[in-house]
């Protein structure tokens, strides 16, 4: 099995683990590869899952009615992934998630992991480090979207995105800002 040494470390950065803690965690965590293009989420599909992305690149989008996709996340080594949402309501998930290189993951369902939080104080205290972790990045997503011009946003991704920028394709990136290839190639020229 992957090892859960980086996911261990990547939770107590959030709040320490008794090794208790950790020894009723440990057996919900399922390693999960994925090839590029290959989906951890599908619209349309229930999403029961969490994972950590141990290694590759994934992005999280939309799709359109007329087939555009608008690209809301991209998520490096170190991240948590998840169609959060759908997986607490029980519902198809709205959005995507897609391997944009080869993924290792370490996953584990969000119902079992919510059952620990019950009987261990550091787990529900896990739990919602990451609800408002991810709380705060939609909201800030939102407000970037709604109130920056677009290069106010593209200046705020670069600076956000560093270490996976040069992984992007300008298409991906254009994605993500609302905005065409070529208004991007513009921005980037100034």
């Amino acid at each position: 099995m992957m090892s859960t040494a980086a996911l261990r470390k990547a939770i107590e950065a959030l709040h320490p683990l008794t090794d208790a803690d950790w020894a009723a965690f440990a057996p919900l965590v399922q390693p999960l590869s994925l090839a590029r293009g290959a989906f951890f989420v599908e619209a349309g599909a229930p999403s029961r899952d969490l994972a950590f992305l141990a290694s590759g690149l994934m992005r999280a989008y939309y799709a359109t009615p007329d087939g555009a996709e608008m690209t809301t996340n991209f998520c490096g080594e170190g991240a948590f992934v998840s169609a959060y949402p759908s997986a607490l309501a029980g519902q198809p998930a709205r959005a995507s998630i897609q391997a944009l290189e080869d993924c290792e993951l370490l996953r584990f369902e969000v119902a079992a992991f919510r059952a620990l939080f019950v009987r261990f104080p550091a787990w529900n205290h896990v739990g919602r480090l990451l609800v408002e972790a991810y709380i705060v990045f939609q909201e800030r997503r939102i407000a970037d979207l709604l109130t920056l011009d677009a290069a106010a946003r593209y200046a705020a991704f670069k600076a956000s995105h560093a270490a996976i920028l040069p992984r992007l394709q300008r298409q991906q990136i254009a994605a993500y800002l609302g905005i065409s290839r070529e208004a991007l190639s513009r921005l980037g020229r100034r």
